[in-house]
């Protein structure tokens, strides 16, 4: 109930990621991540620090913007359901 929620950035166009402007929201809510890496390609994670709501669905966002400003925004759902 408490998965590690982690994805990878990479610029198309070769732009350096801000990693300062990472930013990952889940249910809504920003938390707190780990970025790592540099340049055009960076890793973000988290590990929740609470067991997450069973028998739901959870929604991630990550927002981040490159060098020249350009911002993106990522999002997927997932379901966690009952553990027998």
């Amino acid at each position: 109930t408490r998965p590690v929620l982690s994805a990878t950035l990479s610029s198309t166009c070769g732009n350096d990621i801000d990693v300062e402007s990472v930013e990952m929201l889940l249910n809504d809510e920003v938390i707190p991540c780990e970025v790592t890496g540099s340049g055009a390609k960076v890793s973000v994670e988290h590990l929740p620090e609470w067991n997450l709501e069973q028998v739901s669905d959870h929604y991630v966002m990550i927002r981040a913007k490159d060098e020249k400003g350009n911002t993106v925004e990522k999002e997927w759902s997932f379901w966690l359901g009952l553990i027998y």
